[in-house]
């Protein structure tokens, strides 16, 4: 395994708890969304900004945090998407999926993906969790890169790096193997 396999796995593990997490908190706090597309996509079409931005905003929402909207993540993806930042095949597999989120959206609610209440969206959401990452999980799913790219953006974000993890500046001694209780009971964006 080599070290960007090894960063991607790492981010993967870490953003399926992190995303568990804020997505239980939106549920119970009852949060109602209606983000729509207000950047001008370079990659994708407005239709698919949409349905970037509100899969994005039901992965990491905007609780007592900023979320993945407010952190600029889909026009991070729609950048990568651009510059092909991405491998080829990661961004033809993105692209397929955003496009059977729609199809899929049509054929269950008659409705674009981004035009689903947050309850309908969030459950198609989850079916794609679980054909990602359940029991019988299918291998290079889209929704895995899509999550992983919803929690590397937040997370590489001034905004997620300075407000939702810990963050120094200017931080003193690198000391990498302390407990947690040490470290202040945080998680450490550097």
């Amino acid at each position: 395994m080599n070290r960007r396999d090894a960063i991607r796995q790492g981010a993967l593990y870490i953003g399926g708890t992190m995303i568990s997490a804020s997505v239980a908190s939106t549920i119970l706090a009852g949060c109602k969304s209606d983000p729509k597309v207000v950047w001008q996509p370079d990659a994708l079409s407005v239709e698919q900004g949409n349905l970037l931005t509100k899969a994005v905003d039901l992965i990491l929402p905007t609780t007592d945090t900023p979320g993945a909207v407010d952190a600029a993540v889909p026009q991070m993806i729609d950048q990568f998407l651009a510059k092909k930042v991405l491998k080829q095949e990661e961004s033809d597999r993105l692209l397929a999926g955003l496009e059977q989120m729609d199809k899929d959206a049509q054929a269950k609610h008659a409705k674009n993906f981004a035009d689903l209440s947050d309850e309908d969206a969030f459950a198609m959401l989850q079916g794609y969790d679980e054909a990602a990452h359940g029991e019988n999980a299918v291998d290079d799913h889209f929704f895995s890169s899509l999550k992983y790219l919803t929690v590397f953006g937040y997370g590489t974000s001034e905004l997620g790096a300075t407000q939702h993890l810990s963050y120094d500046q200017i931080p003193g001694n690198y000391d990498g193997c302390i407990s947690l209780e040490e470290a202040g009971g945080v998680t450490w964006a550097i």
